[in-house]
């Protein structure tokens, strides 16, 4: 059935292979592959969920998360602008789910939009509705009548998503929702304070902004993979602060590292530095992300990019745990 798939929509084309379905999906986070993707089920996806997926082949942002935590603590919550592998989270108890900003009523039900060759948006070709955004308008509604919202405001269900992602990314949300987080959906507190909600609503934008690795701050990067070598992917292994200064190997740390963080060596000599132990440990969709990034990589050479990518991926865990301070400073206004 996969090759008849593929076959079948490269008849569709008229060309040896059809280059507009090859397209960038979220394997996993800080993890973009590419997929040949048809949306035809049983084809060469299995469920590939074009119901959904197919508004995700626009300009588009979804939030990833999961119906249920039954195990570990919640950090199950993550943003894509792309089509996504369903194990972007880790969950005993199913698999994940993308809730897209913007929905595109004028797709058809069983038709994939192809992506533009810079995959920046949309065919044109095709004789669309404007995208709507995927709230409802009665909600909307009642947060313009109950809250106190300033003449000329635009957008608010933009606002009312990057408040979500927000809010769930408050460690304080987290703890008093435990017990919920673990047997449905996630359910979000709203304030009817607008300057609360619009600062809240500020944080969420720019922490997507970051974990879709679009964020200037990124650029601001402290780790660094100094020491030449073979770049393979050897074995993970964590080196603290308080090893590296009780080793006589490490007695000469450069000054520039001060001895206070650790470093991550993929093999015998190579290592990303300035790595503190909350960023090591650091969980995002259930997984130890910079082990999880690092070990899938095994016994494969690292690219220049990749390289790039996980010191910008550090930076990014870095950033979300500062904003994670800020936001739980508002969200406790929310529930006080």
């Amino acid at each position: 059935m996969a090759q008849k798939d593929i076959l079948d929509s490269i008849e569709e084309d008229g060309d040896i292979v059809n280059k507009h379905k090859i397209v960038p999906i979220l394997y996993r986070p800080f993890d973009i592959r590419y997929t040949y993707y048809t949306g035809k089920t049983r084809g060469f996806h299995c469920m590939p969920r074009p119901e959904v997926m197919r508004q995700m082949l626009h300009d588009n942002i979804g939030l990833i998360s999961v119906r249920q935590v039954a195990e570990g603590k919640f950090t199950h919550c993550f943003a894509a602008d792309t089509i996504i592998e369903s194990r972007v989270t880790t969950s005993n108890k199913g698999l994940c789910y993308v809730f897209p900003l913007y929905f595109y009523p004028g797709v058809k039900e069983k038709k994939i939009m192809r992506l533009l060759p810079a995959a920046t948006g949309y065919d044109d070709n095709n004789d669309e509705e404007t995208r709507q955004f995927n709230i409802y308008p009665e909600f909307i509604d009642v947060l313009e009548r109950d809250m106190k919202i300033p003449a000329g405001t635009n957008e608010l269900a933009e606002q009312v998503f990057y408040y979500i992602y927000s809010v769930l990314y408050s460690p304080y949300y987290r703890k008093i929702q435990s017990h919920d987080l673990k047997i449905d959906f996630p359910q979000i507190p709203f304030t009817l304070d607008y300057d609360l909600f619009n600062q809240l609503s500020q944080l969420g934008k720019r922490l997507i902004d970051i974990h879709l690795m679009k964020s200037r701050e990124l650029n601001k990067t402290v780790s660094k993979f100094d020491v030449p070598g073979s770049n393979r992917v050897e074995k993970t292994t964590y080196v603290s602060p308080r090893q590296l200064s009780s080793q006589r190997a490490f007695k000469q740390v450069k000054k520039s590292e001060g001895g206070k963080e650790g470093r991550i060596y993929i093999n015998n000599s190579q290592y990303f530095s300035r790595i503190n132990p909350e960023l090591w440990e650091y969980m995002l969709c259930g997984y130890p992300i910079l082990r999880k990034w690092l070990n899938m990589r095994k016994k494969k050479i690292l690219r220049p990019d990749e390289i790039s990518q996980f010191i910008r991926m550090v930076r990014c865990i870095q950033l979300t745990m500062d904003y994670q301070e800020k936001i739980d400073s508002l969200f406790k206004e929310v529930v006080s």
